[in-house]
């Protein structure tokens, strides 16, 4: 079964790497990209990450839960906060949340207290909401891609399908 809600920590910053990242925030991340790294797996993609990132994830199966996975997230913050925010011109941090949004279920919304928010509020982070179809979370890609056909040979070849 996968969760019906996810969110995830990001810290990242120009100046500071990895290593440097995990140990203000004082716990090892679940991913981590350094700077320089490859932005695609593509050989023809050259782009670099520019910063170093670490990622703290939480994902929740409770159908009102995505607060759930912000409160643990915003407690990994308030345990690291002075140092955090001692270092705050050197890096930056979003919580990425993905809500499922299911038609079939009435529930397709999240609510987060104010205390929540107010706890959030003292760290200088964006909360940013991605509302995702549950089909594109449990559903795999299982339609084959198109093929592209040649035209007839009458008409001039295209870049696209040149005539051998």
């Amino acid at each position: 079964m996968s969760a019906n809600h996810k969110a995830a920590l990001r810290v990242y910053s120009s100046t500071l790497n990895v290593e440097e990242l995990t140990a203000l925030m004082g716990t090892a991340p679940d991913r981590t990209i350094r700077k320089g790294e490859p932005i695609s797996k593509h050989p023809k993609d050259s782009r670099l990450h520019k910063d170093s990132i670490c990622f703290y994830d939480m994902e929740t199966d409770d159908p009102v839960g995505l607060h759930v996975c912000v409160e643990s997230l915003l407690m990994l913050l308030e345990r690291s906060k002075a140092r955090l925010l001692a270092e705050s011109n050197d890096l930056g941090m979003d919580i990425l949340c993905y809500l499922e949004v299911d038609s079939a279920r009435a529930n397709n919304s999240c609510c987060f207290e104010h205390d929540l928010l107010q706890r959030l509020a003292v760290f200088p982070l964006n909360v940013i909401m991605n509302a995702v179809p549950l089909y594109f979370l449990i559903t795999p890609i299982t339609k084959p891609r198109p093929q592209t056909t040649c035209p007839p040979a009458k008409s001039p070849p295209s870049p696209r399908c040149p005539r051998t």
